[in-house]
């Protein structure tokens, strides 16, 4: 009977950790403007892997920006409107007690101007956060799709001699 070898998983699982620990710290060194070589002689490592490891962050930072683009400020948005307006009526429930003081009245209606206050940068804000992601997804639907881009490399360039033509015939065959 064949068990699994638990020992190569965690192996694997420990270089995985230690290649994430080294990334923070080329992030962390760069932040400091710390150039790749002289991480790649602190870290004891190539400056090749530095690359690759700065490749590998921003790729990694460009989905983190995404993600919070497209999914975490919607909703924040729409979870402070949300709570705005629960506080807003709440505001009204103080305000149109009969039994509360003037002060809390007063301190009630002094909190809905501050409230509408917030709705109102929310509304603008979030009118802006919108156009701007339909910009967004209007620039996505102009850029080429992959058989598209093939086929516009595919294009002889207009401006090629025909020496730049003839060496590229030979490196055909």
């Amino acid at each position: 009977m064949n068990l699994p070898n638990n020992n190569s998983n965690t192996n694997n699982k420990y270089s995985r950790e230690l290649i994430e620990i080294r990334r923070l710290r080329v992030l962390e060194l760069i932040s400091k403007a710390t150039s790749q070589s002289k991480i790649a002689e602190q870290l004891g490592v190539s400056q090749a892997t530095v690359s690759l490891d700065l490749q590998y962050v921003k790729e990694n930072a460009h989905n983190k920006m995404k993600t919070h683009i497209e999914e975490r400020i919607p909703m924040q948005y729409e979870e402070c409107l949300t709570g705005l307006k629960l506080i807003l009526r709440k505001t009204y429930e103080i305000v149109e007690d009969k039994s509360k003081r003037s002060e809390e009245h007063l301190a009630a209606m002094n909190l809905a101007v501050n409230i509408y206050g917030k709705l109102m940068d929310l509304s603008t804000n979030g009118g802006i956060l919108e156009k701007t992601l339909a910009w967004i997804e209007d620039r996505k639907k102009l850029l080429p799709t992959v058989e598209e881009q093939k086929k516009i490399d595919e294009v002889p360039k207009e401006n090629s001699t025909e020496d730049e033509d003839e060496d590229a015939q030979e490196i055909d065959k």
